[in-house]
């Protein structure tokens, strides 16, 4: 379990924060204040009352490690809910 923390420590330094930074940017770019990544990837805002596919975040870490990501994040001034198999953002 140690090691998973690590690696999610890691990985968010090393690439993490910035890609999530840039995909948060663009997306509120757009508009929105919110976002879900799904456990494959895609990434989904809400339109309308339903979950529209706007991208796909190929950098996903596992779902074992989505609680220390989520601790990461609100460093960040983001929060994140961790539910199922998605994460959800909002700023």
């Amino acid at each position: 379990m140690e090691n998973e923390k690590q690696d999610i420590e890691q990985w968010f330094t090393q690439k993490g924060q910035q890609l999530l930074t840039e995909l948060i940017t663009n997306m509120n770019s757009r508009g929105y204040s919110k976002l879900s990544i799904n456990e494959n990837g895609d990434v989904t805002v809400r339109e309308n009352g339903r979950n529209v596919r706007k991208d796909h975040f190929r950098e996903i870490p596992p779902k074992e490690s989505w609680a220390r990501l989520r601790e990461l994040m609100m460093d960040e001034d983001v929060q994140v809910q961790v539910s199922g198999r998605q994460l959800t953002f909002a700023w």
